[in-house]
C-alpha cells in the first residue's frame, strides 16, 4: 500500500497529461507463479514500467 500512495501524484498527473489509464497493481513475489485468469490477462496484456 505504501508504494501505492507515494506514486499516486506521478500516475494521475502522467494519466491526465498523456490521455491513458494507468492501472497501477502490487502483488507478492509469488505473483509469477500463480495461475488466476486474471493475472493471466495481465501477463498478456499488461506493460511492466
Amino acid at each position: 500500500m505504501e508504494l501505492l500512495k507515494r506514486s499516486d501524484d506521478l500516475a494521475a498527473s502522467f494519466s491526465l497529461e498523456n490521455d491513458i489509464v494507468i492501472a497501477r497493481l502490487c502483488f507478492g513475489k509469488d505473483y509469477k507463479e500463480r495461475q488466476s485468469s486474471f493475472l493471466m490477462n495481465v501477463r498478456r496484456e499488461g506493460i511492466a514500467v
